[in-house]
């Protein structure tokens, strides 16, 4: 599964807002002050970094705004 995460800045923090399969989901388009970050990136650095999911997070500048699954 290729996952990307949308990132968006709000209230001034930079907020993950939804996330896609990019194999599967139609063509979406993005707001001009959007990011995207790839799901693999951050599992690989939570794996490799010792910290916690929430203190990953932190560590980019990063909330996590998704509905939990």
């Amino acid at each position: 599964m290729n996952t990307v995460l949308l990132i968006r800045e709000v209230n001034g923090q930079r907020t993950i807002i939804s996330e896609y399969d990019m194999d599967t989901a139609d063509k979406v388009a993005l707001p001009a002050d959007a990011e995207l970050i790839q799901q693999a990136t951050i599992d690989r650095l939570y794996a490799t970094s010792g910290l916690t999911e929430p203190q990953l997070l932190a560590m980019l500048g990063l909330v996590d705004a998704r509905e939990p699954q």
